[in-house]
Formats: C-alpha cells, sequence, structure tokens
C-alpha cells in the first residue's frame, strides 16, 4: 500500500511540477540526480545490507555504520562540490554548476538516515519504513517543490524539495 501511495503522490505531485516548471528546470536538475544516482550507489558501502543481514548486531556496529556513512556522505558531498563545474561543463550546461553544488549536500543529508532505515528494514518494520518515505515526500515536494515552483523558484524548486525529503527522511527515521 505505502508504493501505491507513493507511487501516485509522486505521479500527480510530478504533473503539477512539470506544469508550473517546465522542462528547463527539470533538465538542469537531472544534471545533479545522475551524479547523486551514482554516487548513491558508492556511498552506502554495504553497510546498509550488512546492518540488516548481521546475525548479531552490537551497539558498536550500529555506531561504526552510521559513522562511516556520515564521512563517506561528507566526503562525497565535497568531491561533488568541487566537481560541479566540471560535471556541468561535461554536459554543456554550465549554468547547472550552483544546482550540482547544492544537490551534492543531499550525500550528507541521506548519510544520517541510511543506519537508521537499515535498522527499521532489519526489524521489519516496513510500516515505519513507508510512511516515513511518504511523509517525507510529501514534505518535500508537496508543502516545498511546488510553493517554490509557484513563486518561481525553477530548477531550485525541485533542488529545495529533494534536500528537504531527504533532510526529513533522516530525522524521522533516527527518531
Amino acid at each position: 500500500m505505502g508504493s501505491v501511495v507513493r507511487m501516485f503522490s509522486q505521479f500527480l505531485i510530478g504533473i503539477v511540477l512539470a506544469r508550473l516548471l517546465g522542462p528547463e528546470a527539470f533538465g538542469t536538475v537531472a544534471i545533479g540526480w545522475v551524479m547523486i544516482g551514482i554516487g548513491s550507489i558508492v556511498a552506502e558501502l554495504g553497510l546498509n545490507a550488512a546492518v540488516i543481514q548481521r546475525e548479531t548486531l552490537a551497539k558498536q556496529d550500529i555506531r561504526f555504520a552510521f559513522t562511516a556513512q556520515v564521512l563517506f556522505g561528507a566526503a562525497l558531498t565535497g568531491v561533488g562540490y568541487f566537481s560541479a563545474s566540471s560535471i556541468a561543463l561535461f554536459f554543456h550546461h554550465a549554468d547547472a554548476t550552483p544546482v550540482i553544488r547544492a544537490m551534492s549536500f543531499l550525500f550528507l543529508l541521506q548519510s544520517f538516515g541510511q543506519t537508521a532505515g537499515a535498522l527499521l528494514r532489519r526489524t521489519l518494520n516496513f510500516k515505519a519504513y513507508q510512511g516515513i518515505g511518504i511523509v517525507s515526500y510529501l514534505t518535500g515536494y508537496l508543502l516545498v517543490g511546488i510553493p517554490c515552483a509557484y513563486s518561481g523558484l525553477g530548477a531550485w524548486s525541485l533542488v529545495a524539495a529533494h534536500l528537504v525529503q531527504s533532510m526529513t527522511f533522516s530525522l524521522a527515521a533516527m527518531w
């Protein structure tokens, strides 16, 4: 049910944002999403799977996974931030540099919630995990993204929405 609600929300909110922003804003942010997608594969370091699958899990294991993910998230944020102009030039879209720099902070924001999310899945608390995902998406995109797009912030509407979504997910998962 959580997946259905999320897909339906993403579909409707996506339509509204597409009508408000147009293709240029999505194209600019898509460059950042490519970077985030590639980096996210690396960022997790396999630690989520280790937290979920380890037969016995001690507090120091959780602390290690959390610390490693936050440190690696910070490192990827730095790499994304300082390589943003090169990434933008690679895609022949130099004006995407500030957007990519802002989106690089997603690595750090997401890293705070990764271990907590893995612990929710480990304990088979999928209801809470799905609920956090839905609430964080709606908070980011419905409460932040759409009003920002309506105010004429363009691509920054999507950036703000994604940053708020990630921060909300991490805070709620840790709570």
